[in-house]
């Protein structure tokens, strides 16, 4: 799988540089040095960072089956578990979009849109995922509202981003090679969006936050000396001792107001 993941990097980055050369292409720099800095610095926001987009759905993907097939923890099993209906319907009509489009179509062409228009539905059900997220406590603690606002912004604008990237591909702004770099990143972005939206709301219906012992695995067995995820299990054993004080607090305090209308009645 490691390998596999490299590749992908590699393809969605060479890809882009192939596709998008105006922008990516860094002999550009022998001329204008600040406008060509300028036209990079756009370019890799624009055409570099999208690309990991396409190695966030495949971890996700992977985690998932591994989750399945029992490989996993039961906290990821669970999660797993409780889209798993919704995510084979997504999966079913994203596949029937695209034979749609496949058998109406007499040729493949910078116009087609049928890879994106395959995500629309994650796309969707991802940002109602981070919308909910204004509604979540858990004991009187609320999830934060700027944090909340500030994922469903982020979420929103990039879903609009793309879905104007859509349009303006069906418009033929963009040649084959292009079009396609374009929707397998749509489609990724919109998988992506869906699996951190769900991962996010089971969190806080659990009220607690475990790290996949798959994906562990894997970023230890990564080429480098970044230790993020480590990080991520230490900030999420704090993070549920937290909230288990937020419960505690809240049973408590329910206790006591029990305890009251019980002397009341007496």
């Amino acid at each position: 799988m490691k390998i596999f993941i490299i590749s992908v990097i590699i393809v969605s980055t060479l890809w882009s540089l192939y596709a998008f050369p105006d922008y990516l292409i860094f002999p550009q720099l022998n001329t204008n040095l600040l406008s060509s800095f300028w036209d990079i610095l756009i370019g890799v926001y624009k055409y570099g960072f999208p690309s990991v987009l396409w190695v966030v759905t495949i971890v996700y993907i992977y985690d998932f089956f591994m989750a399945i097939i029992n490989k996993s923890s039961p906290y990821m099993k669970q999660l797993y578990q409780s889209v798993k209906i919704e995510l084979l319907t997504l999966t079913a009509l994203m596949f029937f979009t695209v034979v749609i489009y496949t058998t109406t179509l007499s040729k493949l062409s910078n116009l087609t849109i049928d890879i994106s228009m395959a995500g629309f539905g994650f796309m969707f059900f991802g940002n109602i995922g981070f919308l909910k997220l204004f509604n979540f406590k858990i004991g009187k603690l609320k999830y934060p509202w700027r944090m909340a606002a500030m994922l469903s912004f982020i979420s929103l604008a990039g879903s609009a981003y793309f879905l104007n990237i859509t349009l303006e591909i069906a418009r033929g702004k963009f040649n084959l090679i292009q079009s396609l770099w374009y929707q397998i990143t749509i489609l990724s972005y919109s998988l992506s969006l869906y699996f951190m939206s769900k991962h996010l709301i089971f969190i806080m219906d659990k009220g607690r936050l475990e790290v996949s012992p798959t994906l562990r695995k894997l970023f230890l067995s990564m080429p480098t000396k970044n230790r993020i995820y480590e990080d991520a299990a230490i900030a999420a054993e704090k993070w549920n001792k937290e909230m288990q004080r937020e419960r505690a607090k809240e049973r408590a305090l329910l206790r006591k107001s029990r305890g009251k209308k019980r002397n009341k009645k007496i």
